[in-house]
């Protein structure tokens, strides 16, 4: 079994799918890893709170370590949701471990993909934002949630599905194979499909990516017309940061690599592959403030 007589890191991604955990030593080696359910704390404060925390528990034992010995660490949590003070010190309220430093995904994104360089980052997961930094300053664009933002995101792919269903129920637009397939999952009815759209969280309606995805590679015309949709809007958003070519283009998250293979070649020949991924950024920010000698205050 492991001491605590060293400092240990804990560094979270937390996204509106679900949430990911590593514990590592000061050298930057990952000792354990966990998971966890959804973490945007915007949308639900409480339960994101408890899912980071198994999934810190989860990587805690994976490293050896007892699960009542977490405190000692210097914890570092990058959480979507967390560009709103209100949020943070509702999710602070919650969580049991004192004084962790919590930042907007969007930070340990960025120190993931791009580490302290500059570069431009399109970040597409459940949610998605858009970032140039250039000569040290940053351009953000989105990442304000499915409702008015999040260009791209499989939370928008899902909505936009559920949608294309509808439409195509009430004669509006052409079912295809995946509108059918979808459509059917809620026993054909209307009603239903609404009720849940309506009351549906970011990684509930996130989970139809996959589907869209697939269908499109199967030529699915439904499927291919969304993510055509999806990826003007992409485009324009990686436009709208100030994006000429001069620095790395890097695309994250669980869509990116999607995105990736469909950008025109004016974007795509300056793709390059991440650094890492938003849990290392999060690890980096982590060993920085360990060799500080403490944590920022939250937020």
């Amino acid at each position: 079994m492991m001491q605590t007589n060293h400092i240990y890191v804990i560094g979270v991604d937390g996204g509106g799918t679900g949430c990911r955990a590593a514990v590592a030593d000061m050298e930057g080696s990952v000792l354990g890893c966990g998971q966890g359910g959804p973490a945007n704390i915007s949308t639900n404060t409480a339960q994101a709170a408890t899912n980071v925390m198994a999934a810190i528990k989860d990587a805690w034992r994976a490293a050896g370590l007892q699960a009542g010995e977490v405190q000692p660490a210097v914890c570092v949590l990058g959480l979507a949701g967390a560009n709103s003070r209100e949020s943070v010190d509702a999710f602070v309220r919650h969580f049991p471990l004192a004084s962790p430093y919590i930042c907007d995904d969007r930070e340990t994104n960025l120190r993931g993909a791009m580490g302290q360089g500059d570069g431009c980052v399109a970040a597409i997961g459940t949610g998605s934002f858009f970032c140039l930094r250039k000569m040290g300053q940053d351009t953000h664009i989105g990442g304000w949630g499915p409702v008015i933002s999040d260009e791209g995101s499989g939370a928008l792919l899902g909505r936009e599905l559920l949608r294309l269903c509808l439409h195509a129920e009430e004669g509006r637009c052409a079912h295809s194979d995946l509108t059918k397939s979808v459509f059917a999952g809620f026993s054909g009815s209307r009603s239903r499909l609404s009720e849940f759209a309506i009351q549906a969280a970011p990684g509930e309606l996130a989970a139809f990516a996959r589907q869209i995805v697939s269908a499109a590679a199967g030529g699915d015309v439904n499927g291919e017309k969304l993510l055509e949709a999806a990826t003007k809007e992409v485009v324009a958003c990686i436009q709208a940061t100030g994006f000429r070519g001069q620095v790395p283009l890097y695309l994250v998250g669980g869509l990116g690599a999607v995105y990736a293979k469909r950008l025109p070649l004016t974007l795509r020949k300056y793709v390059t592959p991440p650094k890492g991924r938003a849990l290392d950024g999060a690890l980096e920010i982590a060993m920085e403030l360990g060799c500080k000698g403490g944590q920022k205050n939250a937020g």
